[in-house]
């Protein structure tokens, strides 16, 4: 019984892990800012009937490219007259006709939607209040989609609404999006990415920092055990975190123990 407690033992000694350590290091970090953002079409058209009538041509239907001035419905007035053409006002596509032929319509009743050509649209952003700073006309961001994985777009904000929207604390931005082989759909979802400010600091990783509430610290091996140092932490950098106050440059800390564990 003996021999086989020791070789046991043994085999326990022998499988036990090292502990993980990371260094505290000087890098180039960045301030990435990620806010949501939906595509829409750079313009949105519901044309509604110019006078009350019934819809007596029915030219187009949806998904129908059109060209600008093109005749797309004719309404027969209810007062009698020449067909009364509603026209396209740019060039686009029908995203959806309720226009009926035979039905009466009265004057301004929705007809159909027209959106503007899809090879440029628009990226709506609602930034917090926040980030508001961060962000100016001009400024490149980066889209990122989950239908298209590995593949980002390019985008110029190109409108910044003067405004805070007191219910959700955000402002309303636009960036123009070029988009030449019609992938991307107005409606779909994605992440806007871009760097607000870029410059040298030192860094860990992230996994390195235990947070309690609004505390931060590390672990450092003292006397043999792992003991908790506060820290002060900047931007976060990817998996990167900067590190103001608490750690010096090439600092080893902890990863995986808590306060007290012995440090092998």
């Amino acid at each position: 019984m003996r021999s086989l407690m020791a070789v046991l033992l043994l085999v326990s000694v022998a499988s036990a892990s090292p502990t993980r350590k990371v260094r505290v290091e000087k890098r180039d970090l960045r301030n990435v800012i990620k806010v949501e953002v939906t595509m829409a079409p750079k313009e949105l058209a519901t044309l509604g009937s110019p006078t009350a009538g019934v819809v007596r041509e029915v030219l187009v239907d949806a998904a129908t490219m059109v060209k600008k001035g093109q005749k797309l419905l004719g309404i027969e007035p209810a007062k009698g007259g020449k067909l009364a053409a509603v026209m396209a006002p740019f060039d686009g596509v029908v995203i959806s006709r309720t226009a009926v032929p035979g039905v009466f319509v009265t004057e301004g009743g929705s007809l159909l939607t027209v959106a503007s050509d899809l090879s440029s649209l628009r990226a709506e952003l609602e930034v917090p209040e926040t980030l508001v700073p961060m962000l100016k006309v001009g400024t490149q961001i980066s889209l990122a989609f989950e239908s298209y994985p590995g593949r980002v777009y390019a985008a110029t904000v190109v409108t910044q609404v003067p405004w805070i929207d007191a219910r959700t604390r955000t402002q309303h931005c636009d960036a123009a999006v070029a988009n030449p082989d019609h992938a991307l759909l107005p409606g779909m979802s994605g992440v806007a990415t871009w760097v607000y400010a870029q410059h040298p600091g030192l860094a860990a990783p992230n996994a390195a920092i235990v947070r309690e509430g609004d505390h931060a610290f590390v672990l450092r091996a003292v006397g043999g055990k792992a003991v908790k140092v506060p820290v002060s932490l900047g931007i976060l950098d990817g998996e990167l975190v900067e590190i103001l106050t608490g750690a010096a440059e090439n600092d080893e800390l902890l990863l995986g123990l808590k306060e007290g564990q012995k440090v092998e």
